[in-house]
């Protein structure tokens, strides 16, 4: 079998690895990024601050959108935002059998480029035949409930396992609470030279919004510097006396938001259809074709918005609640081949496709305080697509003389988007865009004894702008896409009790996408 999207153990790349093991004993409930926030590099965030709802991550000071993520070599990134949300998949590590940590650009992966890093995880692993519950309790209202079984079959060719997971907490912000389920079933059988798995992972989030932020002065309450920050945001941020009275009369747990159904609403559901072929001793196939469904929405009351702006589905000028939908489906497929073409030299061959369909859409449901009949509550006030393919190829040869290992690694990548429509902020979309990337990588690795070595490489990888930065930026100053050379020497040693690892590297963009400082109107930084 193919682990996709690994480095060995002779690759020239910093890189940590996680077993089951590992995991379990980190396994408490919260989101992936919280199991690895003690692994080199990474710094971690969570909106309601448990671990548990919206959290994200950052390696190397890359934020998510830079670093790729792949679930048995599918990727999990969003084709347009290009970042993960978690959240979609809580309690993902009870159904992850290991997670290779990669930092910097890393061997060529599928999706959106690298830049920062990339997680490998896999999943489903054939286990021990029984049924396991796990109860865990934590503060501020934290509860997990996880129930697995497995089972094998005919003689063990036939493996069958599952899990269901609810997860609630209340959140340490205030009204910060996260209702989360998702599931997972997974089915395999082997044969003699091949084996055949289907895999369904699944989860719906309920969680109340928390994505604003607190002010500093709130945290450190100093109470000077917040009647500043509130005077200078007053008429933006701060609209009335309830923003006021609600602002003033927290403390490091505030949350802007206080509408009681301020909520963002998601379900996400993954399968994937992996079969392996070995032809021969030395040769390996692997077919991977998934599919993945994403839809829901975030509820927001909005004060004094126009009824203009919205196709006039209501008169003058009224506080509204409004929800934002995103549906999207995404389809891809890829192939592998990897052979030993003599005991010191391999190679591996990939090709990669998938196609994104997405709809951006709004609605109003409520105009003062009367609810919107089902005909208007269902009326769009504004709709945009956006449409998505990704293709990539490479090829990756290792060689090896006596204890030198020399890995070259080349991957071309081609990515075409189409937006139209109208966009939240109504103005009207029509936008085309297509890349080509060529993204090589060489590296070198030396093996002093069993147990240790030295390796160093030099890697290129680009990456397209998201669908913020384009609809967000100036008409006449349209984002390049971003392109990083990195350059990685290091030493690794590994005993039976004890394990080190040091590097050194030198990251060097061009025309990377920085923050301008501003926000959109739910808290996300712009480039």
């Amino acid at each position: 079998e193919i682990s996709a999207n690994r480095v060995s153990e002779s690759g020239p790349f910093t890189k940590t690895d996680l077993n089951r093991q590992d995991i379990s004993s980190k396994n408490i409930g919260v989101d992936v990024p919280f199991l690895l926030e003690n692994t080199p590099s990474m710094t971690v965030a969570s909106d309601g601050g448990t671990g548990i709802g919206y959290t994200s991550m950052r390696m190397r000071g890359s934020d998510q959108t830079r670093i790729n993520v792949t679930i048995n070599g599918a990727p999990l990134n969003e084709p347009e935002s290009h970042t993960v949300y978690w959240v979609d998949l809580p309690d993902l590590a009870s159904s992850t059998t290991s997670i290779q940590i990669q930092r910097g650009i890393g061997p060529s992966t599928s999706g959106p480029g690298a830049l920062g890093g990339t997680i490998a995880i896999d999943l489903n692993d054939r286990v021990e035949s029984g049924i396991k519950s796990v109860v865990t309790l934590g503060s501020f209202g934290t509860k997990r409930v996880t129930l697995q079984g497995a089972t094998r079959l005919l003689h063990e060719k036939l493996s069958m396992q599952g899990r269901v997971s609810w997860i609630n907490s209340d959140g340490y912000l205030d009204r910060a609470y996260s209702k989360l389920i998702s599931g997972n079933l997974s089915s395999s059988y082997i044969w003699k030279k091949s084996s055949l798995q289907f895999n369904w992972l699944g989860g719906q989030e309920r969680t109340y919004q928390a994505w604003w932020g607190v002010p500093e002065s709130r945290v450190t309450n100093n109470i000077a510097q917040l009647t500043t920050h509130y005077y200078n945001n007053l008429g933006s941020i701060y609209k009335n006396s309830l923003d006021s009275v609600n602002l003033f009369s927290s403390d490091r747990r505030y949350n802007y938001y206080t509408y009681p159904n301020q909520i963002d609403n998601y379900t996400q559901h993954h399968m994937q259809v992996i079969y392996n072929f070995a032809p021969s001793i030395k040769q390996v196939v692997k077919w991977l074709s998934y599919y993945r469904r994403g839809m829901g929405y975030y509820e927001q009351l909005e004060y004094q918005q126009d009824g203009v702006e919205y196709v006039n589905l209501f008169d003058g000028i009224q506080d509204i609640v409004r929800r934002r939908w995103l549906t999207n489906d995404l389809f891809g497929t890829s192939l592998n081949y990897a052979s030993n073409l003599s005991k010191d030299a391999k190679i591996e061959l990939r090709i990669h496709a998938n196609h994104y369909i997405g709809h951006h859409f709004g609605r109003v449901v409520q105009v003062g305080d009367q609810l919107l009949n089902e005909q208007i509550s269902k009326t769009n006030y504004y709709l945009s697509n956006g449409e998505k393919s990704d293709i990539s190829a490479f090829g990756r040869g290792e060689k090896k003389y006596k204890s030198i290992s020399f890995t070259a690694d080349i991957q071309w990548r081609y990515v075409n988007y189409f937006i139209d429509g109208n966009d939240q902020d109504f103005p009207v979309l029509n936008e085309h865009y297509s890349h080509h990337f060529f993204n090589p990588k060489f590296g070198v690795s030396y093996a002093i004894d069993e147990g240790s070595g030295l390796y160093a490489s030099v890697a290129k990888s680009s990456k397209e702008p998201s669908r913020s930065d384009l609809i967000d930026s100036p008409s006449l100053l349209k984002p390049k896409h971003e392109t990083l050379i990195d350059f990685e020497t290091g030493y690794h040693n590994k005993s039976k009790h004890i394990s080190f690892q040091t590097n050194f590297y030198g990251m060097y963009y061009k025309d990377q996408l920085v923050l301008t400082g501003a926000l959109n109107d739910v808290g996300t930084p712009l480039r």
